[in-house]
């Protein structure tokens, strides 16, 4: 039976953990060259993401999220849905 992706990522991590350091670096690094890039509707997701960072790291370390809440993604999937009907993206 396959492992779970989050399964195989936490045992590379743990067997060099330098490049669990890369891939937060290149997370880091993306977000960042998005941020200075100017592209005003991709600003929309980038906030989205500023204000719900420590929601969204909660679910995908403990699967957890605030009930009363919409679920972690879904307003980003949104704001997604709602660019391209503007023909946007």
């Amino acid at each position: 039976m396959p492992l779970e992706p989050k399964t195989r990522a936490q045992m590379i991590f743990d067997l060099d953990p330098d490049i669990k350091t890369s891939y937060n670096l290149k997370l880091a690094h993306w977000y960042r060259n998005i941020e200075e890039s100017g592209f005003k509707n991709f600003n929309i997701l980038l906030n989205t993401i500023t204000l719900n960072y420590q929601s969204i790291l909660n679910y995908f370390d403990n699967r957890s999220t605030n009930g009363s809440r919409t679920k972690p993604g879904e307003e980003c999937q949104n704001k997604i849905r709602n660019l391209q009907s503007k023909n946007l993206t």
